[in-house]
């Protein structure tokens, strides 16, 4: 949105532009009709010129004239019988014709032939022309001046003598009035072209009107307030000029903040009055005088006249200004609306203006639309500045001022070339952004420079504390800071700030030194931080430096000099710091993955936030320890060896707030934690051992906020919890286990927020819970509850409720007392006894539990039908229609963007019904197998919805997996047992009503589907004898795990395996998503092709990725695919995010890379003109490196792939938080010969693969800590001799491959609890003499490798494999296989190699008819004597069956 300017620039004095020049001869008209339009025009808003009372005194009459001329969009010539008498009138209007604006002729006892008889002679003009003054005084004037009466005779005008106004003054008034109005919007349509984004914004602000319910009295009052440059001005002006006319007068008082110290605040006062009450003559000597000349004139319009009134006041930023402009509540009219514009909130807060509305910043594509607009005469022409207008973008904030400016420069200047634009976007925003930073004082100048550098996202409240140990009033400044618009704070109470003022901020931080050095004061760049520090010897006693990620720089200095020579006041550390370190002056202290048992003993006397993030933190403070006395605020997260918080914790006497998640060790609190007299915030989340609370809880007496949330295992609050007679917010979210005592909230009077979400214990509320008055929000969500309490309408100041329970069935009839309420969310999991309450119009029902879109219909219009009865008042009724209609549509769509037809789903059907329905059992069960997304649900919802017709009944239950543990199996089963025409039966248990699904569905035709299944017991609950069915029944089962359908409690008669989409059908249904339409749109084809196959066909995720990109630019669309791909870099095209190097290369074009390609690089590491910022993917080819990376760590890196040669990975590695995937290939004799500790940290890690890493020998103690790893290749590592004991943490892991690996002893129990392996490779793994214990387990395993092995025996649990495809094996000791490998039913390949003592193959290999044997001759012969056994082998597979 750009800001409005074309007219704005104002005249001298207070004077605005003029809109609309009357051109008339004074004694002809000004009493009557000029007069007339003069006041009707001036009331819409619209400044005119009309004679001499619109000069100011000094002014010359001609230039003013003429300059009013020059500047009014709109000119009227009224012609008046004697007008061709006045030299100044047709002086005038040669004017008006040269200045090219709009000229309407009003002819007033005149008709426009009058005019045109000059060229003739003949007209009433005629005579004023042959008059001797005029051929004497302006002979040389005399024809311009006929020609210009003839040529405004040729343009239409309003004739009051025509038939169409019949001499009826009004009638021309009015219909002037239409033209002048209608000619100005258009003008300001057409100079507005480069408005980008404002009629959104406009319709925003109107949304934000029609809320507003505020009134300044009879008056509605608002305010507007932004950043400088953010449009403020622009939407006044934009809505003030679209409303005008719904209001009687109107005045816009452009830029009070500079007129008032220009001309004073009496000259606003007169042009107020003036636009408001058409008085120009009116004398203003002092603002008092002023203000009570306005309240007198308007309180006397407002009474007698009934007027309404549109006032603009703009750009204020004093609350004096408001006090001589902003009129008493009680002066301006009913309807009349005040809007106030400002940078600071503070100054309309206090003139009592409390309804802000915050302009935002553009959305990205119309920032880069405007920049472009403002850029190039030919925005459309250029497309070769595209990275430099998303970096603009990005640097503005989308901030339209910087935005305009940036462009009208580049246009000035030439902006066809690149060094333009990098000095424009260099020097162009922090000199505007400055005249706000120059406005704050010096504290508040250094809080914004602290938050611009360290604390953006930090909370307000712990911010406070931090400076509140400098001596810094921060709360007060925070205030200032966010009225000014330089700081926002979010819903959560954090602190945010704009891209535009952190970098502003950063830039002025560097520019700080520290008396006597040549360091910034505040080291805010982590790799400048280590660099400017390691040199240092010694510093001044008084320099104080704040500075993050200093990781390890003290241990590198040369001396004792180390952080005791510095003042430190906020200091963030990853990794180890030495002990002895006086940090006396530290104020805030964030230490990630510290690897001591407890915090060394540190002098932190001034110690106020400290955070702990990660490490090996068995203890907080060890024995003897001196605790930080003057601590107010402690988090701990993710430590997972803390077990203990220490009794020497009540020495922290000031301490206001603790938080301790995810510690999955801490059982309970130390007794001596209730002394804490201080604290108000206590937060235990995800604390999974967490059991119980100390007895003397109660003595926190000042508590106000507890969160216990995810502690699954805290059993009861303790009996003094009751004391806590302050709490104002508990959150106890999915305490499982928790039991809520009767008497625990008795005491307790100020509860405003209690969440119960999934607390399953919870069956009743508390007593006395309904005496909580300061209740605003109740969540009760997930619970076991019954009912509600009968008194619950004694909850008055409840605004948001939500219920959630099996066991609700009806809501008390008088919740319609409870006025405050707003949003009642209510999730029904089987029907209402009764309606809701009758005034439903102000609630807001939601979160239905998932049936089939006729269900919830059903439910939909159930609410339809309580709300839109005759009790309700009529104007509630249609928003709720509204809503109604809403929800169905998304029902009935699911997608912004729905393609015309589901996409490759008939012929899916078609095959379905040709490999599993052809079948002619009594009753089918047929089983859709496949991975999560591929469209299982969808198949079979598309078959039940085709054949249900054909059965005497039909059940389709969704989500079982999820449904079961929502609300139990045994309410499943009341739902199947509907089928049977059972209604409102009640099941008590699973296995009644298995009994019951066996007496009621019997001798019937059913279709039943069981949808997302993932256990047996769910199979064994809900899937009905087959035997007692009627025959031509239909189960369908669809579920992710293969083996639940061969279990054989499950008679399968067929199982149909689900994949991707083929290419053609992925493609089409991503661009039904991402576009709306079958096909790509112009441009984006490759970009579709290479989207959509990262998705390998799986429809959900390509309907889930389509709509994340739809209407999403092509930058964005680049950037995602660079994020999630796993394609190789041959199949992108070159882009300038993607390079590819050969040699020594060099590119200065490495800003923006995303990946990179380096083909035989020369260097030891990556050189550091190569910027790694934004780097995804890292890829080296045939080089060889003693580190990756000495410096520029590229912290968003995720994929690495290294063939070639390394000798060790950067312990810096560790920080790497989003690297998924680490592929190193060493082929080329790598001499990497172990992982840095570090390299444990990687908690995305997914996959690794050290292969041909010959040196290798050992892995990391702490190797198990990456949880996530799912694939791990160590082949040919033959060095590698032992796994540590850790490895068998690794849950997650997926596939290993230890080919080679000859060395490598593998212990038995190596595996430990792993049972998610698909894909082991034991290869000539030739120390392996026993098949470690844990492997027959692995009930998901498809390949199992173990040629080149020492094994002697094969054990009989492999049978127990029933996923296993492919078994290799090869080992000299091997004298036989076992029987059981017939149990292996998916077995397709046997490969036998090197078995020298193996003579002959178990005959029970020949009931697996897929299999495919590849093994000696000998050993094949021996089944061929078998196959001739028929007889004995029939009988043999009818034992191993049995």
């Amino acid at each position: 949105m750009l800001s409005y300017g074309g007219n704005q620039e104002r005249l001298d004095g207070s004077t605005r532009p003029y809109r609309v020049f009357i051109n008339h001869r004074g004694p002809d008209v000004k009493e009557t009709l000029a007069t007339t339009i003069y006041h009707s025009l001036q009331h819409t808003g619209l400044n005119v010129f009309f004679d001499k009372t619109e000069f100011q005194p000094g002014q010359k009459l001609l230039p003013t004239i003429k300059e009013a001329i020059r500047t009014a969009s709109v000119h009227i010539a009224i012609f008046s019988p004697r007008y061709a008498e006045s030299p100044w009138c047709l002086e005038e209007l040669c004017l008006m014709l040269g200045s090219g604006g709009k000229i309407i002729p009003v002819f007033y006892r005149v008709s426009p032939s009058d005019l045109v008889g000059l060229k003739y002679g003949k007209g009433i003009y005629v005579s004023a022309f042959n008059k001797g003054k005029f051929k004497v005084f302006y002979a040389d004037r005399l024809q311009e001046w006929k020609e210009a009466l003839e040529e405004v005779s040729n343009i239409s005008g309003l004739e009051l003598n025509s038939s169409t106004f019949n001499g009826d003054e009004e009638k021309l008034l009015q219909a002037l009035r239409r033209a002048v109005i209608e000619h100005v919007r258009e003008q300001r349509t057409k100079f507005d072209h480069g408005l980008v984004g404002l009629d959104k914004i406009v319709d925003s602000f109107n949304c934000f009107m029609s809320k507003s319910s505020k009134h300044r009295g009879n008056c509605k009052t608002v305010g507007i307030v932004g950043t400088v440059g953010s449009g403020k001005t622009t939407l006044a002006e934009e809505y003030f000029y679209r409303n005008r006319e719904s209001f009687d007068r109107s005045s816009f008082l452009f830029g009070v903040r500079e007129a008032s110290e220009r001309n004073g605040l009496q000259a606003l006062q007169r042009l107020l009055l003036k636009d408001l009450t058409c008085d120009s003559h009116a004398e203003i000597n002092t603002v008092r005088e002023g203000i009570e000349i306005l309240a007198d004139r308007l309180d006397c319009l407002s009474r007698h006249k009934q007027l309404k009134f549109l006032i603009v006041i703009d750009d204020v930023d004093d609350h004096k200004q408001l006090e001589a402009l902003l009129l008493k509540d009680n002066i301006l009219g009913s309807g009349s609306l005040v809007i106030v514009t400002s940078r600071d909130k503070a100054v309309l807060k206090l003139s009592g203006i409390s309804v802000h509305y915050e302009v935002e910043p553009l959305a990205m594509e119309d920032a880069a639309e405007l920049l472009r607009r403002s850029a190039f005469k030919d925005p459309e022409a250029v497309t070769d500045f595209d990275r430099f207008i998303q970096i603009a973008v990005i640097k503005s904030g989308g901030v339209p001022l910087f935005l305009k400016r940036i462009g009208w420069n580049l246009m000035l200047y030439g902006g066809n070339n690149e060094e333009t634009w990098e000095r424009e976007l260099i020097s162009e925003i922090p000199e505007i952004l400055n005249a706000s930073y120059g406005a704050l004082g010096e504290e508040e100048k250094q809080i914004f420079l602290d938050i611009a550098c360290f604390f953006v996202g930090m909370e307000k409240n712990s911010a406070i504390r931090v400076w509140a140990g400098l001596g810094w009033e921060a709360a007060r400044a925070l205030r200032k800071l966010e009225y000014m618009c330089l700081l926002q704070i979010d819903e959560n109470n954090c602190l945010k700030m704009n891209n535009h003022h952190s970098s502003l901020g950063r830039e002025i931080a560097d520019k700080q030194l520290c008396n006597s050095l040549h360091l910034p004061c505040r080291l805010w760049r982590s790799n400048e931080a280590q660099n400017s520090l390691r040199g240092l010897l010694s510093l001044p006693e008084s320099t104080k430096l704040r500075f993050t990620d200093a990781t390890r720089i003290y241990e590198r200095r040369s001396g004792t000099h180390t952080f005791s020579s510095v003042k430190i006041e906020l200091l963030e550390i990853n990794g180890d710091i030495s002990r002895g370190e006086v940090l006396i002056d530290l104020a805030w202290l964030r230490w990630r993955d510290c690897p001591h048992t407890s915090i060394p003993r540190f002098e932190m006397n001034n110690l106020r936030v400290l955070e702990l993030v990660g490490g090996s933190l068995e203890d907080l403070w060890g024995p003897g320890s001196e605790l930080p006395v003057q601590l107010r605020e402690i988090n701990v997260k993710y430590c997972s060896e803390l077990a203990t918080i220490p009794p020497t914790i009540m020495s922290l006497q000031r301490l206001e707030k603790m938080t301790l998640d995810d510690l999955p060790r801490v059982t309970t609190l130390p007794e001596e934690f209730c002394e804490l007299g201080a604290l108000k915030h206590l937060v235990l989340k995800e604390c999974a051992s967490l059991t119980c609370l100390p007895n003397g809880f109660g003595k926190l007496t000042n508590l106000e906020h507890i969160d216990f949330s995810y502690c699954q295992n805290l059993l009861e609050l303790p009996q003094s919890f009751g004391c806590l007679i302050q709490l104002k917010c508990l959150d106890v979210e999915k305490c499982k286990n928790l039991i809520v005592g009767a008497d625990r909230f008795e005491n307790i009077r100020t509860l405003e927020e209690l969440n119960f979400e999934n607390c399953t214990g919870l069956q009743r509320l508390p007593n006395k819970m309904t005496s909580q008055n300061s209740l605003r929000k109740l969540n009760l969500l997930g619970t076991s509850l019954e009912e509600l309490p009968h008194d619950f309408y004694n909850l008055t100041k409840l605004e948001e409720l939500r219920i959630g329970s099996p066991f609700f069935t009806s809501i008390p009839s008088n919740l319609e007392n409870l006025s405050c309420l707003s949003v009642f969310e209510i999730c029904m999991f089987g029907q209402m006894n009764c309606s809701p309450p009758s005034k439903l119009g102000h609630l807001i029902l939601s979160d239905f539990f998932e049936r089939t879109t006729e269900e919830a219909a059903t439910e939909v219009n159930t609410i339809c039908v309580y709300g839109l009865n005759d009790r309700m008042q009529p104007g509630q009724r249609e928003p709720l229609k509204k809503i109604v209609n809403d929800i169905l549509k998304i029902m009935e769509t699911g997608s912004p963007c729905k393609p015309a037809h589901a996409v490759g789903l008939e012929e899916e059907v078609e095959h379905f019904e040709k490999i599993a329905l052809q079948y002619a059992e009594r009753v089918k069960i047929v089983g859709i197998v496949g991975a999560s997304g591929c469209g299982k649900t969808t198949l079979a919802r598309e078959i039940y919805k085709r054949k249900s017709s054909l059965f005497q009944g039909s059940c389709f239950l969704y989500g079982v997996r999820d449904a079961a543990s929502k609300i139990g199996l045994h309410r499943l089963q009341e739902e199947l047992l509907e089928v049977g025409d059972v209604k409102h039966l009640t099941v008590p248990n699973i296995s009644e009503g298995k009994e019951l699904l066996a007496r009621h569905l019997k001798h019937r035709r059913l279709l039943i589907v069981l949808d997302d299944i993932d256990g047996m017991d769910q199979i064994n609950a809900l899937l009905p004898p087959t035997n007692s069915l009627g025959y031509g029944s239909l189960i369908i089962v669809t579920t992710c795990y293969i083996g639940l359908l061969k279990s054989p409690s499950m008679p399968l008669t067929a199982a149909y395996r689900m994949g991707g989409l083929n290419q053609s059908h992925a493609q089409q249904l991503f661009c039904w998503h991402a576009f709306g339409q079958p096909s790509p749109l112009h441009g984006f084809q490759d970009l579709v092709e290479l989207l959509s196959s990262s998705c390998e066909g799986m429809p959900l995720s390509l309907q889930t990725l389509g709509q994340q990109l739809h209407g999403k630019p092509k930058d964005y669309w680049e950037t995602e695919l660079v994020r999630i791909s796993t394609i190789l870099f041959k199949e992108i095209k070159q882009c300038d995010k993607v390079l590819v190097i050969k040699g020594d290369e060099c590119s200065n074009k490495t800003e923006n890379l995303l990946l990179l390609r380096w083909y035989d690089c020369p260097h030891t590491s990556i050189p550091p003109w190569i910027s790694m910022k934004n780097l995804i993917v890292l890829d080296l080819r045939n080089g060889f490196f003693n580190k990756l990376w000495s410096s520029n760590l590229p912290l968003q890196l995720r994929k690495i792939n290294i063939l070639g040669s390394v000798s060790k990975l950067p312990k810096s590695i560790g920080q790497l938080q989003n690297l998924e995937r680490i592929i190193v290939d060493g082929w080329l004799n790598t001499s990497l010969k172990s992982l840095p500790e570090e390299f444990c940290h990687l908690k995305s890690l997914k996959h690794l693969a050290l292969r041909w890493c010959r040196a290798l020998a050992w892995l990391p103690e702490r190797f198990g800590n990456l949880t996530n790893l799912q694939h791990l290749d160590l082949a040919f590592c033959s060095r590698l001799n032992a796994l540590p004991q850790s490895f068998k943490e690794l849950v997650q892991l997926q596939y290993l491959d230890l080919q080679s690996c000859r060395n490598l002893e593998i212990q038995p129990q190596f595996l430990g609890q792993i049972t998610t392996l698909q894909h082991i490779n034991f290869k000539h793994c030739g120390e392996l003499r026993i098949l470690p214990a844990q492997v027959p387990y692995q009930v998901y395993l498809k390949n199992l490798n173990l040629i080149g092995t020492s094994l002697k025996v094969v054990p009989d649990e492999i049978g127990r494999l029933v996923h296993l495809e492919v078994l290799e094996i090869g080992s000299p000791y091997l004298t036989g296989l076992p029987v059981s490998l017939a149990n292996n039913t998916n077995l397709r390949t046997l490969s036998i190699e090197g078995c020298s003592s193996l003579k002959s193959l178990p005959d029970s290999l020949l009931l697996l008819k897929n299999l495919t044997i590849n093994s000696p001759q000998e050993l094949k012969k021996t089944l061929d004597e078998g196959n001739r056994r028929g007889k004995r082998l029939i009988l043999k597979k009818k034992n191993l069956r049995a």
